[in-house]
């Protein structure tokens, strides 16, 4: 899989220009699609059934407190179920591993300090 793609150059000691970090940005994406398909379709449902927790249980439209603090569950659960996702495509991307599968593991190290910074940036977003 990985000689499918061509890679972009280490840009040595400088900054590459926005036009090849796109490249190169896209690139690993599709490597990222191509290579992990046990993994994107169950972070793709997870995230499809999360977004629908909130109208569900509130209704569309704007709400008051309940609404939010049921936005902000969802935004928990989001950041948990998603952790794996976020794990496997960053170790594909530097590393070069493919997950197999999707892999819930909340115990390791690694899924803790992911799942820290997920959900720092999340709390982040919804006090914006």
């Amino acid at each position: 899989m990985a000689g499918s793609v061509p890679r972009i150059p280490q840009a040595g000691g400088r900054l590459p220009r926005i036009g090849d970090a796109a490249k190169t940005a896209w690139i690993d994406l599709y490597r990222a699609f191509a290579a992990l398909t046990g993994v994107w379709p169950i972070a793709l449902a997870i995230s499809v059934a999360l977004s629908l927790v909130p109208t569900v249980l509130t209704g569309p439209g704007p709400h008051g407190a309940g609404a939010q603090f049921v936005s902000f569950l969802t935004s928990v659960a989001d950041a948990f179920f998603l952790t794996p996702f976020i794990i496997a495509v960053h170790r594909f991307i530097i590393r070069d591993e493919i997950a197999p599968r999707y892999r819930l593991r909340p115990r390791e190290p690694r899924f803790s300090k992911v799942l820290r910074l997920v959900a720092d940036f999340a709390g982040q977003h919804e006090r914006a």
